[in-house]
């Protein structure tokens, strides 16, 4: 697993722009400018703590995304905080990839 997705996964936000490849940056649609994916640490399973900046992201025209794991790990949790981390990475990746297929 990459760095960069632990330290996304441990807490973090990540801004993703929405104008793919080759596509005009003018004409979005119904796109949001971009879309900010918020991931909380441990405990935190739904990013609130992210929302201040989230909400900063919003107010520019992005669409804000929270992205839901585990956020916990053994003895209190039922996983291994690497399992934790796994599935709050594959959760990411699987909502980047969305936004990107959507706008």
């Amino acid at each position: 697993m990459s760095v960069a997705c632990t330290v996304a996964v441990t807490a973090g936000v990540t801004l993703v722009m929405s104008v793919p490849a080759g596509a005009d940056p003018n004409d979005s649609g119904s796109c949001p400018a971009g879309a900010v994916f918020a991931v909380g640490g441990t405990w935190d399973p739904t990013g609130q703590t992210t929302q201040p900046v989230t909400d900063r992201y919003v107010a520019q025209g992005y669409a804000s995304k929270p992205v839901t794991y585990p956020a916990s790990f053994w003895p209190l949790g039922d996983q291994t905080y690497d399992q934790s981390v796994a599935a709050g990475a594959q959760t990411l990746r699987t909502e980047v990839n969305a936004f990107h297929a959507q706008c």
